[in-house]
């Protein structure tokens, strides 16, 4: 019932942000280079004392043009929120746009997968929303039996949320306890990757637009096809695919060490299939969804590949070759009315004593810059009028 429930958000999720795909005039776009770095950490956010504490404005990226988080000083981040059973997410969203192309920049935000009280100042995504210079306060209170796993947040202004989502606007939200299904989690090198693609042309915010690369639809088939060899997938999208916001990432890891990979598909449309080059996968969780958690059901799954579309999450253990190997996504062809996402590398694997590995260190939360306006004040529009209740 837990897995039906996971999908069904999944899948309603996906189709809101698809359906909210407009015709907009596009922003400028960006060239996006090739990044040789260490592994890309995102910044964490740890709940202290019951309660992580998180303030994001939302802004207009004054190089690019698009709008974006923006996290104290840090523009464009979108920091993990790491949490256990029982404990209570604090976020202020702030809308500091101005209105854009004639429309009011409306804003809010899912907390996606999440078994929590879709009503505010919880998870309420149709009628709580923030006007340009308007501050919401979300507290989303995780239950004591909520199961581990990986979760996201993300915009959901119906109308709006393909455009934000496809900006880059999200973040992971890590349920600590996964290593009660799988102990040996406990001792492993933990990886949070956020799969999200950049704007790199005209034409990705309206399905109509032309793409820049060519769409051979002819072989397209009624179902999603995998393919390596690049069949009816050369086509760019306008969209560059990237991990924890860089193009080709080096991910340090020791020749048979083990290594548990947290991967988020922060992307609106596009469609990953995730391998590493001569090493299976060793799957643990799907949608935040543990494999054991369905009696009779191991904890683990050897896959070669496993296919992660938008909004979805994939949890999996890979361990390290002898050599440099490949994170990758195969080409995905979602049919004749969708998308041919083309193969990509992502992320190189490589020995440490190439490439230092990290991993995120828990970072103190920036101070909200602007006073909130707790849900329940007086807003204008279809904001519901809710009492807070007192903090914990």
């Amino acid at each position: 019932m837990v897995y039906r429930a996971a999908r069904m958000v999944t899948l309603l999720v996906v189709a809101a942000l698809v359906a909210a795909c407009g015709v907009r005039q596009a922003p400028p776009y960006v060239t996006v280079t090739p990044v040789a770095d260490v592994f890309p950490a995102i910044p964490e956010v740890h709940a202290m004392h019951g309660v992580a504490h998180v303030a994001l404005d939302v802004v207009v990226d004054p190089v690019s043009g698009y709008p974006a988080f923006e996290w104290g000083t840090r523009l464009g981040e979108a920091p993990t929120i790491r949490v256990a059973p029982g404990d209570t997410i604090d976020m202020t969203v702030h809308d500091a746009m101005r209105p854009f192309a004639g429309r009011p920049d409306d804003v809010n935000v899912h907390f996606h997968g999440l078994t929590v009280a879709p009503s505010p100042p919880g998870d309420e995504v149709l009628m709580t929303l923030a006007h340009p210079g308007q501050t919401l306060h979300y507290r989303v209170v995780i239950p004591h039996d909520h199961e581990p796993g990986l979760y996201w947040y993300h915009p959901h202004a119906h109308g709006e949320a393909y455009y934000d989502v496809t900006n880059g606007m999200a973040g992971a939200i890590v349920v600590d306890g996964m290593q009660r299904h799988l102990p040996a989690l406990a001792a492993m090198r933990e990886r949070v990757v956020v799969l999200r693609d950049v704007p790199t042309g005209p034409g990705f915010v309206d399905d109509d637009m032309p793409m820049s690369g060519t769409v051979a639809t002819a072989h397209r088939s009624r179902r999603i096809a995998r393919s390596g060899a690049g069949r009816a997938c050369r086509a760019e999208m306008g969209l560059q695919p990237t991990l924890n916001r860089r193009v080709d990432a080096r991910i340090g890891i020791r020749p048979g060490e083990r290594q548990f990979f947290r991967v988020v598909n922060a992307s609106a449309a596009r469609y990953y299939d995730l391998s590493v080059d001569g090493t299976p996968l060793e799957l643990v969780a799907l949608d935040g969804v543990p494999l054991d958690a369905y009696p009779g059901t191991p904890p683990t799954r050897t896959v070669q590949h496993v296919l992660v579309p938008p909004a979805g999450r994939a949890e999996f253990v890979v361990s390290g070759l002898d050599h440099s190997t490949m994170l990758r996504s195969a080409c995905v062809d979602t049919g004749a009315a969708g998308d041919a996402n083309p193969a990509v590398a992502l992320a190189h694997l490589v020995d440490p004593t190439t490439v230092a590995g990290g991993t995120a260190a828990p970072v103190a939360a920036p101070a909200p810059s602007v006073e909130p306006l707790h849900v329940g004040a007086s807003l204008p529009r279809n904001v519901l009028s809710l009492a807070l209740p007192a903090p914990a």
